[in-house]
């Protein structure tokens, strides 16, 4: 009897990675945990995306907390930008019916003086969270018509208070999805460790929450931990 039950602990906690329930609220993802599960999140979680090799295990931890994005259409590609990444429809999938949508999340990998923050200067568990913010975009642009998406675009440029209204409500779907701990690692990273420029800082401090904002938001939730934020990413 008590083989029988060291031996269900043992596979439990190597099959525990595979496990979409318990990737929920994990506070932190160590790359080399994650490589040999390579082949089995691409067999749940890779249908109808289109992922550089180079990005796809982070891409495919974010995506399985995104069940509902499972079969939708989503090409991750490199692009020069004033940012670190953006989720954005196709032009042409707006004229089509929801279910037949497609998007594509740009990856900024090139920098130049004008530009954000470079993806591949970014730890592992922070890329997580900024993959799941984008991935929570999509969410958001699956609800809505294309008028609707329309005047978001609208507003997101023209009205500073709208754009930082709308970045919280996204905040607020990747922290019910679970990866709170990941946005709030990005935060921290970007705000007290990244070598940026000040006119992309100026831009992040206007339209996002800072640290300690993040942390507030997620002790509004049980499920997280103020003490494993502190413990990780206090330094």
């Amino acid at each position: 009897m008590q083989r029988k039950l060291i031996l269900i602990i043992v596979l439990f906690f190597f099959l525990w990675p595979l496990n979409h329930k318990a990737f929920a609220f994990k506070g932190y993802f160590k790359k080399e945990n994650y490589v040999q599960h390579i082949d089995s999140l691409r067999k749940e979680f890779s249908t109808q995306k289109h992922i550089p090799e180079k990005y796809e295990l982070e891409c495919l931890i974010a995506l399985s907390y995104y069940p509902e994005l499972k079969n939708v259409d989503i090409e991750f590609l490199n692009k020069r930008l004033k940012t670190t990444m953006a989720a954005r429809p196709r032009v042409n999938a707006l004229f089509k019916q929801k279910k037949n949508r497609t998007y594509r999340i740009l990856i900024n990998n090139s920098i130049t003086d004008s530009s954000g923050l470079n993806y591949d200067d970014v730890p592992f568990n922070a890329r997580i969270g900024i993959i799941g913010h984008e991935l929570a975009h999509i969410v958001d642009y699956e609800t809505k018509s294309m008028l609707h998406i329309v005047l978001n675009g609208i507003g997101y440029i023209s009205n500073n208070t709208y754009r930082k209204n709308f970045e919280k409500d996204i905040d607020k779907i990747t922290i019910a999805h679970g990866l709170g701990y990941q946005l709030y690692a990005f935060s921290s990273f970007l705000f007290n460790k990244a070598d940026v420029n000040s006119e992309y800082l100026k831009f992040k401090e206007e339209n996002y929450p800072s640290p300690e904002n993040y942390k507030a938001m997620l002790t509004k939730h049980p499920e997280y931990s103020c003490h494993i934020i502190e413990k990780l990413y206090s330094s």
